[in-house]
């Protein structure tokens, strides 16, 4: 890896896996019909999940591209994703009963409150590192 760009990589790598981690999780709450849980008809979830995936692809685009508003649109993201699956699932997924298909969606809910973490922090750590470049 080049070392100029290391922090770019570390977003681009935790943006890729959090857009699979996303995706399978994603799925996981279609499955077990979690957007009626907040009143949203499967055409609005599937415009969501549309506007989500087209977001976080062009905020991929732009952290290749080594791009400031990459780094700010990931680190956004990322902090996003954490407290909205903490909030919805933090509490539920702690707990060793029942849940789901059990392991493997903890597995796919915890990952993506750690990935959207790791992505928040290497995209702040990378953004400041281009606004240090630009200085």
């Amino acid at each position: 890896m080049n070392k100029r760009n290391e922090g770019g990589n570390q977003v681009v790598l935790a943006a890729v896996l959090l857009t699979g981690f996303g995706a399978a999780h994603l799925i996981d709450d279609f499955l077990y019909g979690v957007p009626a849980d907040f009143g949203l008809s499967n055409p609005v979830t599937q415009v969501l999940a549309l506007l989500y995936f087209l977001i976080t692809s062009w905020l991929l685009v732009l952290a290749v591209r080594g791009q400031k508003a990459g780094y700010i649109g990931n680190m956004i993201l990322g902090l996003f994703l954490l407290a909205a699956d903490m909030t919805k699932h933090g509490m539920e997924g702690m707990f060793w009963g029942a849940w789901r298909t059990g392991l493997f969606s903890r597995f796919l809910s915890f990952g993506v409150m750690g990935i959207g973490l790791w992505l928040a922090i290497v995209s702040c750590r990378a953004w400041q590192a281009a606004k240090a470049d630009a200085a």
